[in-house]
């Protein structure tokens, strides 16, 4: 059991009401890009754009890539991206993440993007540093996902099916990059779809506006008890990306703070497994 809030697809013709309850965790997917079959190449410190930080200067966007090295048909693609609330963190923070889902077919990267200081947001009143901190990091992982649209055919890529899984702050930017693709900045590759088929959340929430019809579907995963991104306002997001009929679950789990990854691996992984490989191999793609 996920002992766990849990708001699917919770929408009819008008307003659906979510409840509380405990969600039945189906059995761990099986099979293709489910099992952890492949093995993988690590490529380090791919520069994938460049961009102007806080500080006017010009700083070279990174990436670290896994990818699977047996067989040569187009892979999906997932950008990773780390949290830190947008003043610090690391991209190899989720180079486990990364490498356990190559493990399992997919091309993925871990991705730098612009820190800003003194960003931290408020949520209840952000200000006008922390919410350009938070453009800022999308518009960098926007053109992560371009750069890998852009070489998909000597990375092995398949240009139509690239998602993002993000963590805290990366949760944020992962649902903004879903948010925004029409507003893609210019951190690098211009002129190509800076578009993902799914985001995924571990603890994040939309703050760049509310969710739209046309936006990214988005998998959200919570703790009951986070005060650093409030649970209240996971929920609203929940909420309107379901009013939108864009949300493709919400797992809340009690009694757990903003430590969701490390604490419930167990439960969400395989939750995490279903989705991406419904948004990025049974779906058509996305472009």
């Amino acid at each position: 059991m996920f002992g766990s809030f849990s708001l699917r697809r919770a929408v009819t013709a008008a307003i659906a009401v979510a409840a509380l309850g405990s969600a039945c965790a189906a059995p761990p997917p099986v099979g293709k890009f489910a099992d952890l079959d492949q093995r993988v190449e690590r490529i380090d410190d791919l520069t994938y754009g460049a961009a102007i930080d806080e500080f006017g200067d010009l700083e070279t966007l990174d990436l670290t890539m896994f990818r699977p090295t047996a067989g040569d048909e187009p892979r999906p693609a997932i950008v990773f991206i780390h949290s830190g609330a947008f003043t610090g963190g690391y991209r190899s923070e989720q180079d486990s993440m990364a490498q356990e889902f190559a493990e399992r077919g997919y091309v993925t990267v871990t991705i730098t993007y612009r820190l800003h200081e003194g960003a931290w947001i408020w949520f209840n009143s952000p200000s006008d540093v922390a919410l350009g901190a938070a453009r800022d990091a999308r518009h960098d992982a926007q053109a992560a996902v371009r750069y890998l649209r852009a070489n998909a055919a000597e990375y092995g890529i398949d240009p139509g099916r690239i998602g993002a899984v993000g963590y805290s702050a990366g949760a944020i930017t992962a649902i903004g990059v879903g948010q925004h693709p029409e507003d893609p900045g210019d951190s690098g590759t211009p002129g190509v779809s800076s578009k993902i088929c799914v985001a995924v959340s571990l603890s994040g929430i939309a703050v760049e506006g509310d969710i739209e019809a046309d936006d990214a579907p988005v998998l959200m995963f919570h703790g009951g008890d986070d005060f650093i991104v409030p649970v209240s306002y996971a929920r609203q997001t929940a909420w309107k990306a379901a009013v939108a009929k864009r949300l493709v679950d919400y797992v809340e789990f009690p009694k757990i703070g903003h430590t969701v990854p490390q604490q419930r691996s167990k439960e969400l992984t395989p939750e995490l497994v279903r989705v991406l490989r419904e948004y990025l191999v049974e779906k058509p793609p996305c472009v």
